[in-house]
């Protein structure tokens, strides 16, 4: 009976593949590396964007209180209040100006919000501005928020 194919071993073939062995080893090392590392900072920036949403979702609500708190101002009454809002906005004392430390959730929150008026033909035009700010304590992370509305008086 003959043997269709030979087997014949040599040793010379194992020497020459010794190397390729190591390179694919470390190619996979370092793919496998690559994609942890990648996972990791993906982890973070996750991590890092629901922060910033939080505190944006604190600072609009912060900003939608004082927002409320000066339209009820002036328009607390059968009629409203020009009185209660500033020309040009730059008098301070008729500005709302809260801290929500003592409301949990609302902590390192405060808002500042302000009324200008301006009358054309005897019609009393509004402009309510709110800014929300929240902080994060030692991570240097501010977040604020700004809303604003128009208004004018009803003519009777």
């Amino acid at each position: 009976m003959k043997y269709i194919c030979k087997t014949h071993h040599s040793l010379k073939g194992l020497g020459q593949q010794s190397g390729n062995m190591l390179i694919m080893s470390i190619f996979a090392i370092l793919v496998l590396a690559f994609l942890g590392l990648s996972m990791s900072r993906l982890l973070g920036t996750s991590s890092a964007t629901i922060v910033y949403e939080v505190y944006g979702l604190r600072a609009l609500n912060a900003a939608r209180s004082g927002l409320d708190q000066k339209v009820l101002d002036v328009f607390a009454g059968q009629t409203s209040d020009a009185s209660r809002c500033d020309a040009d906005g730059s008098d301070s004392s008729l500005w709302v100006q809260e801290n929500f430390n003592d409301i949990p959730g609302m902590e390192n929150c405060s808002v500042v919000a302000l009324c200008t008026v301006t009358e054309v033909d005897s019609t009393n035009y509004y402009r309510f501005e709110s800014q929300g700010t929240c902080e994060l304590e030692g991570e240097g992370i501010v977040v604020s928020r700004t809303l604003a509305i128009d208004g004018r008086d009803v003519q009777s």
